[in-house]
C-alpha cells in the first residue's frame, strides 16, 4: 500500500500557488469518471506537463473565504477546458461554485487531521455539451482563420497578378508610343532635335526640310473643339494628337502672299472656322488670323499619314490637283470650312497599334482666302480656264491684282489655285 500511495502521490500535480488570504485549506481534486487520464484533455495536459503515467488528482491551497469558482480556472487552464463547464461535486453533491466551502457544508478537517496531511476532498467533471459546444465553436474559429488566411493568400495572389498585369499593360504602351513616333517619323515627319541631328549628319541621306512640333494637351482641346464646333451638324471628333508643322520656306511664301493682298481690296467674307477661331484665346495665340484679306482656318481630309506629311514638306503641288478626288470647279487645292466636308475625304481609317487604332488625318491650314466667287453649279471645262486665270491674275502671279483669289464652289468647298495661299498649319489625327 505504501507503494501505492507513493505512486499516486506521484501522480498528483499541484495547481499554482494559493488562492487567496489565508488561512487555506488544501483541496484534493479527482475526476469523477475515475483516472483523469481518462479525458483526452487531461491526457493532453499531463503529457504536456512532462509526468510519468496518468495524473491521479490535482491539489491546491484554497482561502476558506473564496467562492469555489476561483478553483475553475487553473483546473480548466490545465485540462484544457473552458472554464464554465467545470463542474465541482462534494459526496455525490454538485456545488454552488458562487459559495465558499464552508457555504456549501463541506466539512473541513480539524488542525490535527490537516496536520496529518488529510485534506478537502473534491470531485470534478465537466460539461459535455459546454465542452462540445466549445469544440465547435474553437473548430469554427479555426476553420474561418484559415478561411481568412486563404482568402488573404487569394487576394494577394489576385493583386500580384493585378499589379503584372498593369505593368505588361503600361510596358504594352510604352511599346506602341514609341513604335508610334516611330510610325510618325517615317510618314509625318521628324522633330527638330532630329531634324538638327541629320543635318549634322554627313552620312546622312536626306535632311528634311521641315519638321513637327507635337502640340500640348491644351492645344489638343483646343483643336477639337474647334473642329466639332466649326461642323454643319453633329460631329464628335476625338483628337489623339496633333502637330504643328514648321517648314519655314512654306511659311515665308504664304505670309509673302498675305503681304500682297493687303495693297487689295479685298471684300470682307465670314467662315464658320474663322468665327469659332476668333471666339478661342488659346488658338488666337497660336496664330492670329488676318481678316482684313479674309485668311481662314480650313480643313483638308488626307487619305494617309504619309500622303500629309508630304503636303506638309513640299506644300500643295498643282500637279496633283484633282488626281484622286477630280477638279469638279476647276484645277485647284481643295478645302473646306466643315471638317465634315473634308472627314468625307479621308476614307477608311488606319492604325498602328491597339491604341493608335482607327485614325484619320485631316490637314488644318490657313488659307488666304482674298476676294472669293461664288459658284454654285460646276462651270464647264472652258468656265474653269476662266475662272483659274481670274484668280490667278496677271501672269499668273497672285496677287492683289486678281480679280479673285478663290471659289466657293456649291457652297462646300473652298478652291485655291495657287501654292502659296495655303499653308498646312497643322495635322491632326483623330477618330470618330
Amino acid at each position: 500500500m505504501a507503494a501505492a500511495a507513493a505512486a499516486s502521490a506521484a501522480n498528483e500535480v499541484r495547481l499554482g500557488e494559493a488562492i487567496g488570504e489565508p488561512p487555506h485549506v488544501e483541496v484534493r481534486l479527482r475526476q469523477v469518471h475515475g483516472s483523469i487520464g481518462a479525458s483526452a484533455a487531461a491526457s493532453a495536459a499531463a503529457s504536456s506537463s512532462g509526468g510519468d503515467g496518468e495524473v491521479s488528482s490535482y491539489l491546491l491551497a484554497l482561502s476558506k473565504t473564496t467562492p469555489l469558482e476561483a478553483i475553475r480556472v487553473p483546473l480548466a487552464a490545465r485540462l484544457a477546458l473552458p472554464s464554465e463547464a467545470i463542474l465541482l461535486m462534494y459526496e455525490g453533491k454538485t456545488l454552488d461554485l458562487a459559495c465558499t466551502l464552508g457555504d456549501n457544508g463541506i466539512v473541513m478537517p480539524g488542525p490535527a487531521a490537516r496536520r496529518a496531511g488529510a485534506k478537502v476532498e473534491l470531485m470534478f467533471d465537466s460539461d459535455w455539451e459546454i465542452v462540445e459546444n466549445d469544440k465547435k465553436h474553437v473548430a469554427a474559429l479555426l476553420h474561418k482563420a484559415i478561411t481568412v488566411e486563404e482568402e488573404a493568400r487569394i487576394e494577394e495572389r489576385a493583386q500580384a497578378e493585378k499589379l503584372a498585369r498593369e505593368e505588361e499593360y503600361q510596358r504594352q504602351l510604352l511599346r506602341e508610343d514609341q513604335q508610334f513616333e516611330e510610325y510618325i517619323e517615317k510618314y509625318r515627319g521628324v522633330s527638330q532635335e532630329r531634324q538638327a541631328a541629320l543635318a549634322g549628319d554627313p552620312a546622312a541621306e536626306a535632311v528634311p526640310r521641315h519638321h513637327v512640333t507635337l502640340c500640348s494637351q491644351d492645344e489638343v482641346q483646343w483643336i477639337e473643339r474647334l473642329m466639332n464646333e466649326s461642323a454643319s451638324s453633329s460631329f464628335k471628333a476625338k483628337v489623339v494628337r496633333v502637330y504643328r508643322n514648321e517648314q519655314p520656306t512654306l511659311l515665308g511664301r504664304f505670309l509673302r502672299a498675305r503681304e500682297g493682298l493687303r495693297a487689295g481690296s479685298i471684300e470682307w467674307r465670314h467662315s464658320r472656322t474663322a468665327g469659332v477661331w476668333a471666339k478661342s484665346l488659346g488658338l488666337q495665340g497660336i496664330a492670329e488670323l488676318e481678316a482684313m484679306v479674309n485668311e481662314f482656318p480650313m480643313w483638308h481630309g488626307t487619305t494617309s499619314l504619309r500622303a500629309a506629311g508630304g503636303v506638309c514638306e513640299i506644300g500643295f503641288d498643282i500637279g496633283c490637283a484633282g488626281s484622286s478626288t477630280g477638279s469638279v470647279y476647276g484645277p485647284g487645292f481643295y478645302l473646306a470650312d466643315d471638317p465634315r466636308v473634308s472627314h468625307g475625304y479621308t476614307k477608311a481609317p488606319w492604325s498602328v497599334s491597339s491604341q493608335y487604332s482607327k485614325l484619320s488625318v485631316m490637314l488644318l491650314c490657313r488659307v488666304l482666302c482674298g476676294n472669293i466667287k461664288d459658284s454654285p453649279h460646276p462651270p464647264s471645262e472652258e468656265q474653269k480656264e476662266q475662272l483659274t486665270a481670274k484668280c490667278l491674275g496677271p501672269g499668273g502671279t497672285f496677287g492683289a491684282a486678281a480679280d479673285y483669289h478663290s471659289v466657293l464652289g456649291g457652297s462646300y468647298a473652298y478652291v485655291c489655285f495657287h501654292r502659296d495661299q495655303v499653308y498646312p498649319a497643322f495635322a491632326i489625327l483623330y477618330r470618330l
